[in-house]
């Protein structure tokens, strides 16, 4: 049960069906222009598969549980970076040629969990072994330094792990797309330039890739399989900043609180509560 429906500019619930009832006869629905409420419905509702992608691993585990299970809404322009991402990915689907695989969903698993991902694009290049692998990110703004984010850096490692592509012969690149240009970022080789300094190495090997996936995979398979997210005091740290943009932020922390209740008649460890949300004046 993932999002429903939109947000009104009055913060009033209205479910997809009945926005798109209004938009379609005025032609706009909360100054949204039909057709691109009718493509960002699509996108949103649009069935995914089961089981933990490449994705999932990158974000808060305990917003991946939620997201799936329970009903929520959110403002229509929220929607729209996910929309602006689907739209290039599709006009760049028809420009890759013959020599490209392209959007193909693969599976591998990892400890008898299994794993999916759709890397954007997979190609030959020259006339051996040699691989290039690459993935599509819409932006705002393009990065200012030759590197890619580390999230994204991340995910490509993973996509060359599920594809079984050795990482000496594959040529990894993140590529940029905004309203200023492109920007295709390499994933650096390790080494040391001519003046000494050390370069570390951005492509991962199997072993490192498994090591993250140790760390990760087995909190999101736990929690489908108990039917209940990992605790917000045992999220990680370095996954709080999701809750910046969190559409079931107030739900989570709703949960949250009874959580930590929980856990302090239980005697057990609680190393972290929800903000409080400050009064206004």
């Amino acid at each position: 049960m993932p999002q429903v429906g939109w947000l009104d500019n009055n913060g009033k619930p209205v479910a997809f069906a009945d926005a798109l009832a209004v938009s379609e006869t005025e032609g706009s629905w909360n100054g949204v222009p039909h057709e691109v409420l009718s493509l960002m419905a699509q996108q949103v509702t649009k069935e995914r598969p089961d089981g933990i992608s490449v994705t999932q691993l990158l974000g808060c585990p305990r917003k991946v549980f939620l997201e799936k299970t329970t009903e929520f809404y959110e403002a229509p322009l929220s929607n729209w970076p996910a929309m602006r991402g689907t739209l290039v990915h599709a006009i760049l689907e028809g420009q890759s040629g013959d020599g490209a695989t392209v959007e193909e969903r693969y599976e591998k698993q990892h400890r008898g969990v299994t794993i999916s991902g759709q890397p954007d694009s997979v190609r030959a290049v020259g006339k051996g072994k040699k691989r290039l692998l690459r993935d599509w990110k819409s932006t705002n703004k393009l990065p200012q330094y030759d590197s890619a984010y580390s999230s994204h850096k991340l995910q490509v490692n993973i996509y060359r792990w599920l594809l079984d592509l050795d990482p000496r012969l594959t040529e990894i690149e993140v590529v940029y797309i905004s309203m200023d240009g492109v920007k295709a970022i390499a994933l650096k080789r390790g080494g040391t330039t001519k003046y000494g300094r050390v370069i570390a190495d951005e492509v991962m090997t199997d072993e490192q890739v498994e090591d993250y996936l140790d760390k990760r995979l087995f909190v999101l398979d736990a929690q489908n399989k108990q039917g209940k997210p990992v605790a917000y005091h045992n999220v990680d740290e370095e996954d709080l900043w999701n809750c910046n943009f969190c559409p079931i932020k107030n739900l989570c922390y709703n949960l949250a609180a009874d959580e930590a209740r929980s856990a302090f008649l239980a005697d057990e460890p609680v190393k972290r509560v929800p903000p409080r949300k400050r009064k206004e004046k």
